[in-house]
């Protein structure tokens, strides 16, 4: 019986990761990685586990970062995407992005980077800084510090794009502190469910910035109220 459910396990394993694979998103690789770099560097306890798992995290680190560079430096000549030129030309965009972050050049890249990095901009120049401008005013800071008449002036700028953004843009520092505060004192790494609406968190830090939408409330409720629960040990 013990056999039959690591078969089944495995075979559910496989068809979740075909699928993950299959979705051809940036996001999804990216939180993929995330998740391994949680497992081993801090749910692992073994010190060697963890020491060739950063020396591997880092070469991995390197040959993306050359990929997008040679992303960045070729885009110009041919923007043809197929599974993973599509993924390093938007990571070279946004790390072009950032390299000249200035809303003109932004309107040069695709549009998935160039929603996410003009709402990056409008957050990091909107005023006030350190408490923010206020609950539901991003859209009023996009309007207000960045005109264009640009085919696609204004994707995603009700929402920031990321939930990230919309914070620092409406909640300033103090807003960023509270909410890692809350990340930090409320992660429980042996409450399974906990783990699981932490990366979902995470993902919505990245990329979807609606309140209520995408279930965003469901999930931070989910995660404060997993780290309540008590396992058997922690009773005994």
């Amino acid at each position: 019986m013990k056999n039959k459910n690591t078969k089944e396990d495995r075979i559910k394993f496989s068809i979740t990761s075909l699928a993950l694979f299959l979705t051809f998103s940036t996001m999804s690789y990216l939180i993929v990685l995330c998740m391994i770099v949680y497992k081993y560097l801090i749910f692992k306890s073994n010190k060697i586990v963890r020491y060739v798992s950063v020396v591997v995290l880092v070469i991995f680190s390197v040959i993306l970062f050359n990929i997008a560079i040679s992303s960045d430096n070729n885009n110009n000549n041919n923007r043809k995407e197929d599974l993973f030129s599509g993924i390093s030309m938007r990571i070279g965009d946004v790390i072009s992005g950032f390299k000249d972050l200035d809303p003109q050049s932004l309107e040069l890249l695709n549009l998935s980077s160039y929603a996410t990095m003009t709402n990056v901009w409008v957050a990091i120049n909107a005023d006030n800084r350190i408490t923010g401008t206020g609950l539901g005013t991003h859209e009023q800071n996009y309007e207000s510090k960045y005109q264009s008449d640009f085919k696609y002036y204004g994707l995603n700028k009700q929402e920031g794009y990321a939930l990230g953004n919309r914070l620092y843009s409406e909640f300033g520092l103090v807003g960023i502190m509270l909410f890692v505060l809350f990340l930090f004192k409320y992660h429980k790494k042996d409450e399974i469910i906990n783990i699981c609406a932490f990366f979902v968190i995470l993902t919505l830090i990245f990329r979807g910035g609606h309140y209520t939408r995408y279930g965003t409330v469901f999930f931070f409720y989910l995660y404060y109220y997993s780290s309540k629960i008590k396992n058997i040990n922690e009773i005994n």
